[in-house]
């Protein structure tokens, strides 16, 4: 039996079965009509020809993103002010806090409006690989440091927790992820492949010709921790929640469907 990191866990399975239609109307009015075989039914005496031409003419009022920019815009109306006990090296990181160029104020209000969308998003902190044998000096030299990475909820498909003291640990993360690569000399195409992170320790993980998944890349880490920390919304459970705007998410699909009837 071949090894498939890509399945996800049953917890994940749970909550991604609700996220379609929140995301799904983040998307807007394209990304409904790509749906509309499952939020705009065909009537029973409707034909294609005229289930088509409707659904060109129905346009969705998007009450559920505005709701959703409209609350995260007040959550972060005013700059995010550190600490005075904030030491000056972490303040200097906090001005590119992802090395993309977003400060902490603006990456915080993206992570928390993916966790608004879906219940919960995660913060994964990373470091630079350097080949081993180099010192301080050299990660200094070649500008490595911290940095921190949004991993949104549908990415994270998989996870470990151990009881430890009545607390619980994170063992292992399972990431999917979808990397651009060069293909000839102006192609480029998408390569899928899921990061598995344990305390001390990574591997990267391809699909070959075959379809089978194999290990592609791997490493150690100093740490014995997983630095990921998980945001929530609605928390039901340990790295489980659920939508809290879920019920605005139906409503607006039945407003989208009804102003689509009436419409046409």
């Amino acid at each position: 039996m071949s090894i498939d990191p890509s399945m996800p866990s049953a917890a994940h399975t749970r909550m991604s079965g609700r996220w379609e239609l929140p995301r799904s109307l983040m998307g807007g009015t394209a990304t409904m009509r790509m749906l509309a075989y499952k939020f705009l039914p065909r009537h029973p005496a409707e034909s294609g020809r005229h289930w088509h031409a409707r659904l060109q003419r129905s346009v969705l009022r998007n009450f559920f993103r505005r709701t959703v920019l409209s609350l995260t815009g007040k959550v972060f109306a005013k700059p995010l002010v550190l600490g005075d006990d904030v030491p000056q090296r972490l303040r200097d990181l906090m001005e590119d806090v992802d090395l993309s160029g977003r400060n902490l104020h603006v990456f915080a209000r993206d992570v928390f409006a993916d966790a608004l969308i879906h219940g919960l998003s995660h913060i994964l902190v990373d470091y630079p690989r350097i080949e081993s044998g180099g010192t301080l000096a050299d990660e200094q030299a070649l500008g490595a440091r911290p940095y921190a990475v949004h991993i949104r909820a549908e990415q994270l498909i998989g996870w470990r927790v151990e009881d430890e003291g009545g607390r619980p640990r994170l063992t292992q993360i399972r990431l999917r992820e979808s990397v651009t690569e060069p293909d000839g000399a102006f192609g480029e195409r998408q390569v899928d492949q899921v990061r598995v992170l344990e305390p001390g320790a990574w591997t990267l993980w391809r699909q070959d010709e075959d379809g089978d998944w194999m290990v592609v890349e791997s490493g150690q880490t100093s740490l014995d921790v997983i630095p990921l920390v998980t945001i929530y919304t609605h928390r039901c459970g340990v790295m489980e929640a659920e939508p809290p705007l879920e019920d605005l998410a139906w409503l607006n699909l039945e407003h989208w469907q009804i102003r689509s009837d009436q419409r046409n």
